[in-house]
């Protein structure tokens, strides 16, 4: 897995128009707005069906999907979990509006 870096090179995109109009279309777009695949636990996630159904990549939230809110310590098995879709080739990106820095576990 690519550590995760603050500091970028490359300049932020920011927001541009196609990003307000696709958010500003999801309520008449409700094919976009379904649940995917509903799981108790991130590891619950069947990972071979992703993969069949063509899925390369994941977004996971840090704070409220990959543990607790406001949580600074991850279980084992999540971070293990990451780990393992990472290393099968899905690319794994993990994101959090937290104020810490939650990424140092992974």
């Amino acid at each position: 897995m690519v550590p995760f870096s603050t500091q970028s090179s490359a300049p932020r995109e920011g927001l541009k128009w196609v990003k307000i109009k696709r958010f500003l279309t999801l309520p008449w777009s409700p094919a976009r707005l379904k649940t995917y695949r509903a799981v108790q636990r991130f590891e619950d996630v069947p990972i071979d069906a992703l993969l069949a159904e063509g899925i390369r990549g994941v977004l996971l939230d840090a704070d409220g999907t990959l543990g607790p809110h406001h949580t600074r310590v991850f279980s084992e098995s999540v971070r293990a979990t990451v780990h393992h879709r990472a290393q099968i080739g899905l690319r794994v990106a993990i994101y959090t509006n937290a104020w810490v820095d939650l990424f140092d576990a992974f």
